[in-house]
């Protein structure tokens, strides 16, 4: 599908879901969806009104965590960017995670099982199918989110990923306008006072995260390595790991369910 097929496509599904984007640019190609959104923000930040997108059929020089590149074929995935006005706190780590639970939501929307991997990964049976990655502009005082969802991708290049279309066939602009339906509600609700963690957006998205209730092996900044049970998520939205030494927040870092052996 072209760009200019999808954009007419996700403007008749974001009319039919409820969602009017105030902003939509989708080109063939680019290197990064939210390095274009940033310098575009930074240029005429008027331009772009909250949740506002920019997303394409093709990005070259997509990034997850850690700078890990991640490629796929042009029409294979549902790749953009969007933006949320919001003040710094220490509550900016329920972003990502209501991220997270908005595309979950709308993949089960859609007739499939999906869950969130704290603190930005959505999973189908425990394997990743979404990635989140947030980016703070403080020029402008928003938040540019990034996601990118395996929606036909024929050739998944690591076992531990897999594609939507495995278990539905999903229409990605239909997927988009539920997840923006799903993640204006979500943010809005969530930062309309300074306690996310004590709104029904948090507890919706908290009751998908799987990671909470497994045995995690956390690999923190600075190749330090942390093991034990996920026992909740903080009011801060850090992960909550119990072990043989007492209760750890942790704020960043890759994890791993570990399962039993």
């Amino acid at each position: 599908m072209s760009s200019h097929h999808f954009s007419l496509a996700f403007e008749r599904a974001a009319h039919a879901s409820g969602f009017e984007p105030a902003h939509v640019v989708w080109p063939e190609s680019v290197g990064s969806t939210n390095d274009e959104l940033v310098s575009e923000l930074m240029r005429d930040p008027h331009a772009w009104p909250d949740f506002s997108i920019y997303g394409t059929e093709f990005q070259s020089a997509g990034k997850g965590r850690m700078d890990r590149q991640w490629t796929v074929q042009p029409g294979e995935a549902l790749t953009f960017s969007t933006v949320y006005r919001v003040e710094p706190s220490d509550n900016l780590g329920w972003v990502p995670l209501l991220t997270g639970w908005s595309v979950a939501q709308a993949i089960r929307d859609l007739g499939v099982n999906a869950t969130v991997k704290w603190p930005n990964d959505v999973l189908i049976e425990g394997k990743k199918v979404c990635g989140v990655l947030c980016r703070y502009v403080g020029e402008v005082g928003a938040v540019v989110i990034g996601t990118g969802i395996n929606v036909h991708m024929s050739d998944v290049p690591v076992d531990t990923a897999t594609s939507i279309h495995h278990y539905n066939d999903v229409d990605r602009a239909e997927l988009l306008a539920r997840i923006m339906v799903h993640l204006q509600g979500a943010l809005t609700q969530a930062f309309a006072g300074d306690q996310p963690a004590h709104t029904q957006a948090v507890a919706q998205a908290c009751s998908l995260i799987s990671t909470v209730g497994q045995h995690v092996r956390v690999t923190l900044p600075g190749d330090t390595t942390l093991e034990g049970h996920a026992v909740g998520i903080s009011p801060s939205a850090d992960l909550r790991v119990r072990t043989d030494t007492g209760a750890v927040d942790v704020s960043a870092g890759d994890v791993i369910h570990v399962r039993p052996a």
